[in-house]
């Protein structure tokens, strides 16, 4: 074991990047937890997940939250509402200290049963016993005789924090001496005895991670190099000195809870940061105060004063675009509506009072068409349809009474096409819900019947006569391989043929057989 740990101190030069991709879902007070300083975080073996923090026990099912607090004159009830540390035995015990005391609970028979409740600091469940920590002395417990029983004293020390490794090593942290490794021999080893040790962590490497609380992480190789992550006046560092909690993904990146964010080490020792900010599915508190990644990858991140943040980086594939003032190129409105993808992979865009957006998804950012003054832009902002044709490198675009746009992407010119009341042949709406080409020509969807658009005239009749259907408003249509054009209205669903001009019929009032469920098709 002396072998291990070299005292060697190697700098780690890493790159440090600011990411916001992460789609952080807050669970707060709002949803029922009982307090927002969430202070541990623990899953039992039934996948339930336990929540400690200032003002209570929480238990959380993935649905409902039950609270746990003292209650007056009951022994069986938890000791303290104060909650420091949450471990378990995975088999039906889970062991809380709480306001210097450590308490068990026993799931099956839902009884708290205080074992201690003086001078507790520290507790950790180890490869098969519980570690109980006072001030200078390590304890284990005795299940059977319901007791503590004495295991190690050090001197003159505040012990702050408690890990058995896979081998059955200990390693204590204190306050004011360091970090301590006790073999099974009792034999022990101080390392870092300048520190102030906050946690410790062993990898799936069986590496030994320590934080500190104002020196950065250090990690115990087992090749025998020492390495110190810090922050610093340099871009290639931890966001903060102070290090609360680190936990290990499933791909072998580390993430590391500081007092002024979440530090993401991957790899290529790459370190992105997360933290705080003003945008959507961040952050919700910067101070990160505890970490755990559940059965299924999720983490679970406890802070300061924003409950509960969740996130599974081996699921985060969402990328999120929202209107940002400060940023360049952006998306231009919150309400984004049908899109098109090009060849390239490019996102054409409909919103609703931001025209249109170009997304380049190679370099993440936007180009905007809108509505203006100038002879070339759009006839409105508020867009309902579109088509892209990119054969002929044009793109078709429906608006909110502004008729129908057609961009030519090589020029980038608009030409607009409205309804003239009294003129033949011109559109017939200027309010066009989707496009459909169909045998060189496009089909509209509009507030006025569906109407045939020749590209090359500019000229437009109306598909169906009839007038039952002629000046319906049409909210959306679908083309069929079978020449079936499916389009819905506000009594229900039609099925025309294009070919064979038949008729169908579905959700329509007074056609009993054919009723299923609301007629309001969207």
């Amino acid at each position: 074991m002396y072998k291990k740990y070299i005292p060697f101190l190697l700098l780690l030069i890493s790159t440090l990047s600011f990411g916001q991709n992460i789609h952080f879902q807050a669970i707060g007070v709002e949803n029922g937890i009982s307090q927002p300083t969430v202070t541990s975080i623990y899953q039992d073996e039934f996948g339930i997940i336990w929540i400690g923090t200032k003002d209570g026990l929480n238990r959380y099912n993935g649905t409902d939250f039950h609270i746990f607090r003292p209650i007056e004159n009951d022994k069986n009830s938890l000791y303290n509402n104060n909650i420091g540390t949450i471990c378990g035995d995975k088999n039906g015990h889970i062991y809380i200290r709480c306001k210097y005391a450590v308490v068990e609970y026993d799931i099956r028979k839902n009884i708290f049963h205080t074992i201690r409740n003086n001078n507790i600091q520290a507790i950790d469940y180890g490869n098969s016993r519980l570690w109980v920590c006072t001030r200078d002395s390590l304890f284990t417990y005795n299940r059977k005789k319901d007791k503590l029983e004495y295991y190690y004293h050090l001197d003159s020390v505040r012990i702050s924090c408690v890990t058995e490794d896979h081998e059955g090593n200990l390693y204590v942290g204190t306050m004011n001496k360091g970090l301590y490794i006790i073999d099974s021999n009792k034999k022990w080893l101080n390392y870092l005895p300048e520190k102030d040790i906050t946690c410790i962590y062993e990898d799936s490497k069986k590496n030994i991670w320590v934080g500190t609380k104002d020196d950065g992480l250090f990690r115990l190789d087992r090749n025998g190099v020492q390495i110190n992550y810090k922050d610093g006046p340099y871009k290639n560092r931890l966001s903060s000195n102070y290090i609360r909690c680190i936990v290990e993904d499933n791909q072998g990146n580390y993430w590391i809870g500081t007092f002024k964010g979440l530090d993401k080490l991957d790899t290529t020792n790459n370190i992105t940061h997360y933290s705080e900010d003003n945008k959507p599915y961040s952050l919700s508190n910067s101070s990160i105060i505890c970490m755990m990644k559940d059965q299924q990858g999720t983490f679970w991140i406890g802070t300061y004063y924003g409950g509960i943040n969740l996130f599974n980086p081996d699921y985060e594939i969402y990328t999120y675009y929202y209107p940002d003032e400060s940023q360049k190129g952006k998306l231009t409105s919150p309400f984004a509506g049908r899109m098109k993808e090009d060849s390239k992979g490019g996102i054409w865009i409909a919103t609703e009072g931001g025209g249109v957006n170009y997304l380049d998804r190679k370099t993440k950012s936007f180009i905007e068409y809108k509505h203006s003054n100038q002879s070339n832009s759009l006839a409105s902002n508020t867009i309902q349809a579109l088509y892209l044709d990119e054969k002929n490198q044009i793109l078709w675009i429906g608006t909110l009474k502004g008729g129908l746009d057609k961009l030519n992407l090589k020029t980038q010119k608009f030409t607009n096409y409205r309804h003239v009341p009294g003129q033949k042949n011109t559109l017939i709406n200027d309010i066009i819900r989707k496009i459909i080409p169909y045998k060189g020509n496009l089909l509209l969807a509009t507030h006025n019947g569906i109407g045939l658009f020749n590209p090359e005239t500019g000229e437009c009749t109306k598909l169906l006569t009839d007038s039952k259907l002629n000046n319906r408003q049409i909210i959306d249509m679908h083309l069929d391989k079978h020449n079936n054009l499916w389009f819905s209205y506000y009594l229900g669903l039609v099925k025309y043929n294009i070919s064979t001009h038949k008729r169908d019929e579905y959700f329509v009032p007074n056609t009993s057989e054919k009723v299923i469920g609301s007629n309001l098709i969207n």
